[in-house]
C-alpha cells in the first residue's frame, strides 16, 4: 500500500495542484495574521517600556483628578525623600504650528533629562533650552521645515492669541506603523497651559523601587496622588495591552477564517470530483482484494500528504509575506527580525491545523467510496446527480431554519437598537450581529440551491454550438456547480457588504454633519474684520465653488436686569448658495440669540447699533453664540450696519476638491486667516472609513482568490473527466480556440451567477449592518456604489476567464486520437 500511495500521488499530482494552492494561501493567511498580532503586541509593549525607562516610581493624579498646580507643588516634598535622585514632571499640551500657509495641530510634551527615555532622532538634537522644539518627521514634512528653521506656535487650548516663534532643534523618527506624533519642547511659554500627566522619580542605586515608593506615599499622604513602582505601572499597562491586542488578533483572524471556509469548500469539491474520476481505479483495488477500509485509508493518507505538503508551503509563504510586510511597514528593522516575530510553536500549530482541515475536507468523499460495491463502481456512467432525496430534504430544512432564525434575530436586534431605551442598544447590536451571521449562512445555503437554476437562466440566451455546449456543461453536474459557485458567493457577498456598508455609513454621517453644520468652511481673521482684498482672494482660491460674506456691526441690547450688554450684531445672509442643508434665515423683525442669552430676556428686546435701535422678537437659534446676535439683512440695514464690515466668509467647496489643500491655500493669503468648518469633519470620517474599507476588502480579497482557484480547479478536473467527449468535439471540427472559448463561457456562467447572487446578498447585509450599528443619528441613508459593484462583478468575470485559460489550453493540446483512446 505504501508504494501504491506514492505512485498515486505522482500520477494524480496535477489534480491536486490547485487544491494545494488554496490550502497554502489559507495557511499563509492565518500565519501572517498571528504574526502581525504578535508584532503588534511586541511593538506596543516596547513602547510602554520605553515610556517609563529610567524611572523607579511613577506618580500620577488619582481618581480625584488632581490638577497640575497640586502636582507641581509636591515636587519639593518628593525630591526631599531619602533615595530620590531626581523628580521630573511630564507636561503635555496641544499646539497649533504654522509655517507660511501650512498649519497643523499636534500634542507636545516636555523633554526628559537622562536617564529617562530619549526618543530617536533622524536629524539634529533634542531641545535643551528655551525657544527650541523637536518635531516628528511627519509634522516637519507637513510644515516644510528642517533643523534650524522656525515655526510659529500658538497654544491650541489657550484663550489668548499670543504666538511664539520656536526654532526646530531636531526631527524625531516617526517611521513605522506606530509613529511618534508628539513634539518635544522645554520652552516655558509654550508649556504654560500644559497639564501634568505624571511625575517620574529617578532613584539612587542604593534603594529598591518598593522601598522608595513606600517612602513617597508617606511623604504625600492625603494629597490624592497615585504612587506606584515603575514595574507595577508597566505590568498594569502590559496586562491591559495584552487584552487589547488579543482582541485585535481575534478580529484579524476572522478574515483568514473566512478564507479557510472557502478553501474547505474548494478542497471538498476537488476531492469529490477527483475520487469520482478514479472510481474505476479504486473499484479495481476492491476487486483484487483490498477492503473498503484499506481503500479509505489510502485516500485519507493521500489527502493528509497533500494537506501536509500544501500547509508546509503555506508556512514558508507566511514567513515570507510576514517578513516583507513588517519590514516594509518599518515595524521591524530587517527581514530577519520580522520573521523572528513568528514563533516556531505557531508555525507548527498552523501546519498541523492546515493538514487536519484538509483531511477533514477529504474524509466525506473517502467515506462515500467505501459504500459503493466494486462492480457498481466499474460502470462507466457514475455522474453525481446531487445526493439522495433524504439528504436534500435535510439540507433544505436546515437552510430554512437558519434563514428564518437569522433574519428574525436580526430584525429583533435592530428593533432593540432603535428603541428609546438606551440600555438595550448594546444588547440589540450583539443580537443583530449574531442574527446576521446565522442569516448569512442560511442565505448562502439557499443560494447554493438556486445557483444551478440561475446558471441555466444566464445560459439560456446563448446561441451557437460553443455557447450551448458551455451552458450544458455548466449544468451537467449541478452539485459541483453549486459547490464551486458557493465559494465565490461567500467572497463576493462579504466584499459587497463592506462596500455598501461603508458607502452608506459615510453618507449617513455626512448627512448628520450637514444637518448640524451645513457649511463647508467659515473663514475669519484673528485681527478682527476681513479686508475686501482678502474676501476677493478667498473667492479666487482654486476649488472654492461659492462664497457668502457675513457682515458684522458692534451693537448692544438692554437685558431684563437693566444692564446694557455689548454684542456683535451679525447680518444673517441667505446661505442657500453655500449650505448643504436648508438654513432658516432670521425673519424680518426677529433677532436670533443663544439659549443662555435669550433666558435673560422677554419676548422682545431693543437691539441697537450706534444710535439706531429697533424692537425685535426674541428667538433661539443654535447658530448664535454668546456675545453675538443674528438679524435679517433688512433689519441690519435699518440699524445702520455696514455691509463692508466683513467678520467672516462662508465657503462652499467644489466637488472632488481637496479640503486640506484649500484650507492651506486660504491660510496662505494672510497669516491671520483661519479656515475651519464641517468639511474637515467630513474628510476625517471619509478617510477613516476609506482606510478601514481598503484594509478589509484587501483581506476579504484573499477569500475571493481562493474561490477563483476553486473555479479553475473544477474546470481542470472537468476537462480530465470529459477527455473523450472533448476529443470527439475536436474530431468533429471544434478548434482549439473554440474549445478555450467554451470553457471560458462555462467559467463565466458559474462566476457571473455567483457574483450576481453575492452582490444581491451583499447589498441586503450591508443595509442590515448599517441599521444594526448603534449610531446616534436622525436618519440612516442607504447608498449603493453602483460603479464599485459593477467593478466587482467585472473583476469576477475577468478572473473567471483567466481561471479558464489553463484548463482550456490543456483541453486544446490533447489530440483527438489520444482523447478518443482515453478511458
Amino acid at each position: 500500500m505504501q508504494s501504491l500511495l506514492m505512485n498515486n500521488l505522482r500520477t494524480h499530482a496535477r489534480r491536486y495542484i490547485a487544491t494545494g494552492v488554496a490550502i497554502a494561501i489559507s495557511v499563509a493567511f492565518v500565519l501572517a495574521a498571528l504574526a502581525f498580532g504578535s508584532a503588534l503586541e511586541s511593538s506596543l509593549s516596547q513602547g510602554v517600556e520605553d515610556t517609563y525607562e529610567g524611572s523607579s516610581v511613577v506618580i500620577q493624579p488619582g481618581d480625584a483628578g488632581i490638577d497640575s498646580t497640586t502636582v507641581q507643588s509636591n515636587l519639593d516634598a518628593i525630591r526631599s525623600v531619602d533615595g530620590v535622585a531626581d523628580a521630573v514632571v511630564q507636561q503635555t499640551t496641544y499646539l497649533q504650528l504654522a509655517n507660511g500657509g501650512k498649519r497643523l495641530s499636534l500634542s507636545a510634551g516636555s523633554a526628559n533629562p537622562s536617564p529617562l527615555y530619549q526618543p530617536t532622532l533622524t536629524a539634529g538634537t533634542l531641545p535643551s533650552e528655551a525657544g527650541t522644539i523637536a518635531l516628528p518627521a511627519s509634522a516637519a514634512g507637513a510644515l516644510g521645515v528642517a533643523v534650524g528653521d522656525s515655526v510659529q506656535v500658538r497654544g491650541a487650548m489657550s484663550d489668548e492669541n499670543t504666538e511664539t516663534t520656536l526654532t526646530v532643534s531636531g526631527v524625531l523618527d516617526s517611521a513605522g506603523l506606530f509613529s511618534v506624533s508628539t513634539a518635544i519642547t522645554n520652552d516655558a511659554d509654550t508649556l504654560r497651559d500644559a497639564y501634568a500627566s505624571a511625575i517620574f522619580v529617578v532613584a539612587d542605586d542604593r534603594v529598591a523601587q518598593e522601598d522608595l515608593a513606600a517612602r513617597i506615599i508617606t511623604a504625600l499622604e492625603g494629597e490624592g496622588l497615585d504612587v506606584q513602582t515603575s514595574d507595577a505601572v508597566i505590568q498594569d499597562r502590559l496586562n491591559q495591552l495584552s487584552l487589547n491586542t488579543a482582541t485585535t488578533t481575534a478580529m484579524l483572524l476572522v478574515f483568514p477564517a473566512i478564507a479557510i471556509v472557502v478553501a474547505l469548500i474548494v478542497v471538498s469539491t476537488t476531492f469529490n470530483v477527483t475520487i469520482e474520476q478514479r472510481r474505476r481505479e479504486l473499484a479495481l483495488l476492491r476487486c483484487v482484494g483490498a477492503t473498503g477500509k484499506q481503500v479509505k485509508n489510502l485516500l485519507l493518507k493521500e489527502t493528509m500528504l497533500v494537506g501536509l505538503t500544501a500547509s508546509a508551503l503555506g508556512v514558508v509563504l507566511g514567513y515570507i509575506l510576514t517578513g516583507l510586510g513588517l519590514w516594509v511597514a518599518d515595524i521591524s528593522d530587517s527581514f530577519g527580525s520580522a520573521t523572528s516575530s513568528i514563533s516556531p510553536v505557531s508555525a507548527i500549530v498552523v501546519l498541523l491545523f492546515g493538514t487536519l482541515l484538509t483531511v477533514l475536507a477529504g474524509r466525506r468523499p473517502a467515506n462515500g467510496v467505501t459504500r459503493i460495491p466494486p462492480l457498481a463502481a466499474l460502470q462507466v456512467d457514475q455522474s453525481d446527480v446531487g445526493g439522495s432525496n433524504s439528504k436534500r430534504f435535510g439540507f433544505h430544512t436546515a437552510t430554512a431554519v437558519l434563514t428564518i432564525a437569522g433574519f428574525g434575530g436580526t430584525w429583533y436586534g435592530i428593533s432593540l437598537v432603535h428603541a428609546t431605551e438606551a440600555d438595550n442598544t448594546e444588547v440589540g447590536f450583539l443580537i443583530a450581529l449574531l442574527g446576521m451571521v446565522l442569516a448569512l449562512i442560511g442565505a448562502v445555503m439557499a443560494v447554493s440551491i438556486a445557483l444551478p437554476t440561475l446558471v441555466k437562466v444566464l445560459g439560456a440566451p446563448l446561441r451557437g454550438v460553443v455557447g450551448r455546449l458551455a451552458a450544458q456543461n455548466a449544468m451537467r453536474n449541478k452539485a459541483r456547480t453549486a459547490a464551486t459557485g458557493t465559494s465565490v458567493v461567500i467572497g463576493i457577498t462579504l466584499v459587497v457588504t463592506m462596500l455598501v456598508g461603508a458607502s452608506s455609513l459615510s453618507a449617513t454621517l455626512n448627512g448628520e454633519v450637514d444637518a448640524a453644520r451645513p457649511v463647508d468652511l467659515s473663514v475669519s481673521s484673528q485681527d478682527g474684520l476681513l479686508t475686501q482684498k482678502e474676501v476677493t482672494a478667498i473667492g479666487n482660491v482654486d476649488g472654492v465653488a461659492a462664497t457668502v460674506a457675513i457682515a458684522q456691526a458692534s451693537g448692544s441690547y438692554e437685558g431684563t436686569d437693566g444692564d446694557t450688554h455689548a454684542v456683535a450684531v451679525m447680518r444673517d445672509a441667505d446661505l442657500s448658495e453655500v449650505a448643504h442643508s436648508p438654513v432658516m434665515q432670521a425673519t424680518e423683525g426677529t433677532v436670533l440669540l443663544s439659549e443662555s442669552e435669550a433666558a435673560n430676556l422677554g419676548s422682545t428686546v431693543d437691539v441697537c447699533v450706534a444710535s439706531a435701535c429697533k424692537e425685535l422678537k426674541v428667538a433661539v437659534d443654535s447658530r448664535a453664540y454668546d456675545g453675538t446676535v443674528l438679524v435679517n439683512p433688512t433689519d441690519y440695514e435699518m440699524l445702520g450696519g455696514s455691509d463692508s464690515d466683513i467678520s467672516s466668509v462662508v465657503v462652499k467647496l467644489a466637488e472632488e476638491a481637496d479640503p486640506s489643500t484649500i484650507i492651506t491655500n486660504i491660510n496662505a493669503i494672510d497669516d491671520s486667516l483661519t479656515a475651519e468648518g464641517a468639511v474637515q469633519e467630513r474628510q476625517m470620517y471619509e478617510q477613516a472609513i476609506n482606510v478601514a474599507l481598503m484594509i478589509v476588502v484587501a483581506l476579504l480579497g484573499v477569500a475571493v482568490i481562493v474561490a477563483l482557484v476553486g473555479v479553475s480547479n473544477t474546470l481542470s478536473l472537468s476537462v480530465v473527466e470529459r477527455t473523450r467527449e472533448n476529443g470527439l468535439l475536436r474530431a468533429m471540427g471544434l478548434t482549439r480556440r473554440k474549445m478555450l472559448a467554451m470553457l471560458a463561457i462555462e467559467s463565466v456562467l458559474v462566476s457571473l451567477a455567483a457574483a450576481l447572487a453575492g452582490t444581491a446578498l451583499g447589498v441586503l447585509f450591508g443595509w442590515l449592518g448599517l441599521q444594526a450599528l448603534p449610531l446616534n443619528v436622525t436618519n440612516t441613508i442607504l447608498t449603493i456604489p453602483w460603479l464599485q459593484l459593477v467593478g466587482v462583478i467585472a473583476l469576477a468575470v475577468c478572473a473567471a476567464v483567466l481561471a479558464s485559460v489553463i484548463p482550456g489550453r490543456k483541453a486544446g493540446r490533447v489530440s483527438p486520437v489520444e482523447a478518443l483512446a482515453h478511458e
